[in-house]
């Protein structure tokens, strides 16, 4: 995934990695190093790709800024397990957030200490937060924080947890507009990870910008899952998740469903989008906070804007629908949804396959007229051209693909790389045979207006000249119709489209073509 518009600038800082001999060896990133104790290299790709993840810290990458300065951590210097703490990194819901060193494994991990359960006398609580850690640390996707081990030492509950590079979405939309590309494949690859969750019976409960972290290569992973779930929902003491982000139904009581979490998402998509909350509440109360998002009309852009496509606002309308049931049915009904406006493929199409698609179209065209010429009568004839011109259109608007595009495997998308609209395709069917629909009335007008004929004809091959020149002259193969109605063609035919819309690939375990999204089978490769 290409960030380089939002993507933070990064220093080159120096990288602690932790050596298997148990020794700390300062590396600069992406370069190689070598332990001093044992020898060992370092490659450079130890810094470099996800794998690393668990076994590198930067001082320039925190999961979250540390807001609890109440003075010196008496955890630091201790042991959880075989864990030893060495600095606080951030807090979270539940918890405090350290950095910590599997002294078994010789690696730094994340351990996040539950510390408002560390003095309770509550056993049964206690218990069932040890449950829903474990059934978090079950699930196994490639978007999802990896829990590594929970575990009690004497009063207090922790977890052990992949220690994660990178920085979160709140940074991310600090930074400025997103690329919808980003947006619709960080939609695409937390809406899976959910998804799977749920196979699990685990709901989130706290989506929010900075439950979302950002690797520095770019792929995006939910962290503080299934936490916020876990107290008694329907009182206001216990409400778990953070209230900007929380559906109507929980502030009447309800319990935490994939429903309320879709509402989450929305909301963080929403911000992703436009940079801001579309309610936010104010009082300290769920009282307070449901007459908020009773008496606040969730407002969109009067023009929407031109780098996102108009489904991207029907999904958000949907996710922000304050009755559950408006909402989507499912985590796999919602990410088909994404997946069909998810940008495609940007290999511009040749030139000559261009031209050879125009050609064979233009060819079946005049094959079309020139079959029944000798059957129809000579006031007819005239509209045996403009009929078979009409009769092509229609096929184009309405499969939303030429024969002869097919043929040499090209196929027209939206500026989003989209299929694009059928209004779009009918204004670009009729500039691109231009040269035909003049020809065809230059024949019906030629006997009822004078010099029709011949200004007709002028025009029409003027235009094909002009379109093929805008062609040639344009680095990326645009031609002026496709710059009018902003449509371009790509290489790849409709036919394969459909099939990577609707087929999941079983050549992996988690479907080989949507591997780049992270996400399995059904969901199609993001590009």
């Amino acid at each position: 995934m290409d960030l380089e518009q939002t993507q933070p600038v990064r220093s080159r800082g120096t990288h602690v990695w932790r050596c298997p001999c148990g020794h700390d060896v300062l590396i600069e990133l992406d370069k190689k190093g070598q332990c001093d104790r044992c020898g060992r290299s370092v490659p450079p790709q130890t810094t470099a790709g996800p794998q690393s993840l668990s076994t590198t810290v930067t001082s320039l990458a925190r999961m979250q800024q540390v807001t609890d300065n109440r003075g010196p951590d008496d955890l630091v210097g201790r042991r959880l397990g075989h864990f030893e703490i060495i600095e606080p990194i951030g807090s979270g819901g539940m918890g405090r957030i350290y950095r910590a060193l599997d002294t078994s494994l010789q690696r730094y991990v994340a351990v996040k200490v539950l510390r408002h359960l560390s003095g309770e006398k509550d056993s049964d609580a206690r218990q069932r937060l040890m449950r829903e850690a474990v059934a978090q640390a079950r699930v196994n996707h490639p978007n999802i924080v990896t829990i590594y081990h929970v575990g009690v030492d004497g009063e207090i509950p922790f977890l052990a947890m992949e220690l994660v590079d990178g920085y979160d979405v709140a940074e991310l939309i600090r930074q400025g507009q997103i690329p919808y590309e980003t947006l619709c494949g960080f939609a695409i690859r937390i809406v899976h990870a959910l998804d799977t969750a749920r196979h699990q019976g685990i709901v989130h409960s706290d989506i929010k910008p900075r439950n979302l972290l950002v690797l520095t290569n770019g792929e995006v992973k939910l962290s503080d899952f299934g936490m916020a779930r876990l107290g008694e929902v329907g009182s206001e003491q216990h409400l778990g998740g953070t209230p900007n982000y929380l559906a109507p139904e929980l502030l009447e009581g309800q319990p935490p469903t994939i429903k309320s979490d879709m509402y989450a998402l929305g909301v963080t998509l929403y911000e992703m989008t436009f940079g801001k909350l579309p309610v936010a509440l104010s009082g300290v109360t769920p009282v307070e906070w449901a007459r908020d998002l009773e008496n606040t009309q969730i407002e969109f852009p009067v023009r929407w804007p031109d780098h996102l496509p108009e489904q991207w606002r029907e999904i958000l309308v949907r996710l922000l629908a304050r009755d559950p049931e408006q909402r989507f049915q499912s985590w796999l009904e919602l990410g088909r949804r994404l997946q069909r406006i998810l940008p495609g493929d940007r290999e511009a199409a040749p030139r000559l396959s261009r031209a050879t698609a125009w050609g064979a179209d233009v060819a079946m065209i005049a094959i079309v007229s020139l079959v029944p010429l000798p059957l129809l009568p000579d006031t007819l004839s005239r509209l045996a051209l403009p009929s078979a011109l009409a009769l092509f259109t229609l096929e184009e608007v309405w499969w939303r693909q030429s024969p002869g595009r097919e043929l040499v495997r090209v196929r027209a998308v939206n500026q989003y790389g989209l299929r694009p609209s059928r209004r779009k395709v009918l204004a670009r069917t009729v500039l691109r045979l231009l040269p035909l629909w003049a020809i065809s009335l230059a024949i019906i007008a030629m006997d009822l207006i004078p010099y029709a004929f011949a200004v007709l004809m002028t025009g029409g091959i003027l235009w094909l000249v002009v379109d093929a020149g805008w062609m040639i002259a344009r680095g990326n193969g645009e031609s002026l119709h496709d710059s009018i109605v902003r449509t371009r063609a790509i290489v790849g035919s409709a036919r394969e489209k459909r099939y990577r819309d609707r087929k999941p690939d079983s050549r992996h375990p988690l479907g080989t073509d949507a591997a780049d999204a992270g996400a399995p089978g059904e969901y199609r490769r993001f590009h």
